[in-house]
């Protein structure tokens, strides 16, 4: 939830960033990110029952919903995909794909 200020208005409005081009810069860090986890033999989880009402919680249920939506299945990538390249950059692209029609959405 706190990078939609960054992907609405770039940098700052006076020296305004696409939204693409800030979702690209995004998606390359998660792209890291990723990669670093996988090499630390760390993963990803789901907590079994959290607090959907809590800010933090409700932000990532929606953003989660919105790739389920598209044909991704987070869950499983998170306990069975997560070291497999093509499983990244499927999850990577979706994410972008929410990013910019979220952000597209915004504008309208």
């Amino acid at each position: 939830m706190d990078i939609w200020p960054w992907l609405k208005h770039g940098k700052c409005d006076f020296q305004a960033t696409s939204a693409t081009r800030c979702v690209d810069a995004y998606i390359r860090v998660l792209r890291d990110s990723l990669i670093l986890t996988v090499a630390n033999g760390s993963g990803f989880y789901l907590p079994e029952n959290p607090n959907v009402m809590t800010k933090n919680f409700k932000g990532f249920y929606l953003f989660v919903t919105q790739m389920e939506r598209r044909g991704f299945k987070v869950k499983s990538f998170m306990q069975y995909g997560i070291e497999e390249i093509e499983q990244h950059e499927l999850f990577l692209a979706t994410i972008r794909n929410v990013l910019l029609s979220e952000h597209a959405g915004m504008n309208s």
